[in-house]
């Protein structure tokens, strides 16, 4: 028994220390000091420069803004797609023009149809563009040298009309940038590749380069009146910037994203604030649905950007739930405040003059009768109810208009210019007056006191519907904010749950279908949250909730089911270690006798 017992601790020990030098010395027993030719970088192949004209032999010798580095010219896409220095800058192609003899390359010829063929040593920024667009709209010169599945149509109308192609032709602005400035000369790349100037990682650089610039470029600015701005750092704070840099996704969008890549905003939308909508069409389409959009038309404000980013659409912040509510730091809370609007001191009877706006009950839609509707135009429209009582009220609609009529008015406003106007404005100031004092009607000596205090009488009426509408939106946002937040946080607790129990080994298939419905139904409700107070919003957010109560209970199901197996294997081996327990005795017990 005891040699046994010896034999296997020595094999047990041998497999120990086997599993231990493999893990800390097999790869470099196996490989020695150099890992596998597998895992080697390839090396760099030198590229057979092509100097059919002899330029190159002569360029990559001289200095300065002349030379042209071999490394630079061998990544040139034009290069390898076999245009010639010539084919861009004309000039004698002979190749055995040399040093000695070199200003007999640079000169004027004539083609085999005999267009004469300027040499161009530099061109300008102007020239740049019937240059390069030459070749890049001409679907010929694309197929014959390759270098685009398709040719770039507009491209050159593209750039006349954005704010570098305006500031360079219309303005006489001669730093403005044009091809060469974003794509290089003799090293332009394709924008696939990461050495490229337009590759994504490196635009926002490369645009930098002259709007992070303040020397360079402030002295346009001022001209137009507007000042510098760090656009590049702004950008590198946002969302979109942490998605390349940091989570690698090179599909989110750079300064080309949303300016386009030649023009000032990208096709299909009619300026930069709309560049969104590109990505985020879902977003844009519950915007639109929404009563928001028409509150940011009415106040001036950018759509998009007013709640997302910084003034300049730049620095777009991550958004979250947390941005949707009435809680320090949300978003909702910068327009609709709740401050109670203070009253002129000579109302009273306050109650009756907001009941007569009805600020609940009719606004919300109980107009079951003709005589809700007419009471609806007559209450919510002093004007309208009273200097129109006699027209024809014969539909809800009709009184509806004329309700909508007066509340389009920014406030309380006659202009007399006739005797039949200042008759008018005595038929409507007894049914406002009559929420003033006795003490301040007897202050009304003239009309001007008169039309006044109906306004200010007004002015708080107004001022209170706004201060009952935003207490009804934060309401709104605030019940968004705990519906969304808890449904994130069931599809998080749920997702590690599930990935916890796939590591482990368990089937988790199904539940893993389950989930995706659950998080795109969680999405689909988050991004409604611009229709607060829809329908639409609430059948998302139902069916979100029914979601996430199955799969609260989905979870706690297989918890249990966990569990259960846990208490088993306890189970199981404490039995089994009784078993052994009492075998040691009896074997004990046999070798004692």
């Amino acid at each position: 028994m005891n040699a046994l017992h010896a034999r296997l601790s020595i094999f047990a020990l041998a497999l120990f220390f086997g599993a231990f030098g493999y893990a800390m010395f097999g790869e470099k027993l196996a490989f020695g000091d150099n890992l596998p030719a597998s895992a080697k970088p390839e090396d760099v192949k030198p590229v057979a420069l092509k100097d059919e004209s002899g330029c190159f032999k002569c360029h990559s010798q001289l200095s300065g803004n002349a030379q042209v580095m071999e490394g630079t010219w061998a990544m040139d896409t034009h290069h390898n797609a076999g245009v010639s220095c010539v084919g861009c800058h004309g000039g004698n192609p002979d190749p055995s023009i040399t040093m000695a003899n070199w200003k007999q390359a640079h000169v004027d010829l004539k083609d085999a149809k005999g267009n004469v063929q300027k040499f161009i040593g530099k061109a300008s920024r102007k020239d740049q563009v019937q240059w390069c667009g030459s070749c890049h709209e001409n679907p010929a010169k694309m197929e014959t040298y390759r270098l685009s599945k398709e040719p770039v149509v507009g491209i050159t109308a593209e750039y006349m009309g954005s704010g570098h192609g305006r500031a360079l032709f219309k303005e006489g602005n001669d730093k403005s940038a044009s091809c060469v400035d974003c794509h290089g000369a003799h090293g332009a790349m394709k924008g696939s590749q990461v050495a490229s100037l337009t590759y994504v990682k490196n635009i926002a650089t490369m645009c930098g380069s002259c709007h992070s610039n303040e020397s360079y470029i402030a002295p346009s600015l001022e001209k137009k009146g507007k000042s510098f701005e760090d656009h590049t750092a702004a950008y590198m704070q946002s969302v979109h910037a942490h998605s390349i840099y940091v989570k690698n996704a090179v599909g989110a969008p750079t300064c080309n994203g949303c300016h386009s890549n030649h023009g000032d905003y990208p096709s299909g939308v009619s300026s930069v604030k709309e560049a969104c909508n590109t990505c985020h069409g879902a977003v844009a389409a519950a915007f639109h649905a929404g009563p928001h959009e028409a509150a940011y038309a009415a106040n001036n404000m950018p759509g998009c950007i007013s709640c997302h980013g910084s003034p300049n659409g730049h620095a777009i912040a991550n958004w979250g739930h947390d941005k949707v509510g009435a809680h320090d730091g949300a978003q909702c809370a910068n327009c609709h405040n709740a401050n109670v609007p203070e009253a002129p001191a000579y109302l009273v009877d306050a109650q009756n003059l907001l009941n007569d706006f009805n600020l609940v009950s009719l606004v919300a839609g109980e107009l079951k009768t003709e005589d809700d509707s007419i009471r609806f135009a007559t209450q919510q429209g002093f004007y309208a109810g009273i200097l129109y009582k006699a027209a024809p009220l014969e539909t809800k609609r009709d009184s509806l208009n004329i309700a909508s009529f007066f509340f389009r008015k920014a406030k309380y406003d006659l202009k007399l210019d006739t005797k039949q106007d200042t008759l008018n404005a005595i038929k409507v100031a007894p049914a406002i007056l009559r929420y003033a004092s006795p003490a301040k009607l007897a202050e009304l000596k003239t009309l001007g006191d008169t039309l006044g205090a109906m306004a200010e009488i007004m002015d708080y009426a107004q001022a209170m519907r706004r201060y009952h509408a935003n207490l009804r939106a934060l309401g709104s946002a605030t019940k968004d904010n705990l519906y969304l937040t808890s449904l994130e946080k069931t599809y998080k607790k749920a997702l590690e749950f599930v990935e916890a129990r796939e590591k482990k080994g368990d089937y988790m298939k199904p539940e893993k279908a389950f989930l995706e419905e659950f998080g795109t139904k969680a999405n689909e409700a988050g991004t409604l949250h611009h229709v607060v107070r829809s329908t639409i919003l609430e059948e998302k957010l139902s069916e979100a909730l029914a979601l996430r109560d199955s799969t609260e209970a989905l979870i706690a199901k297989r918890e249990e089911e966990a569990n259960g197996r846990t208490r088993v294997f306890i189970v199981v081996g404490v039995i089994v270690g009784a078993l052994i327990l009492s075998l040691g005795a009896s074997v004990s017990n046999l070798r004692a006798r």
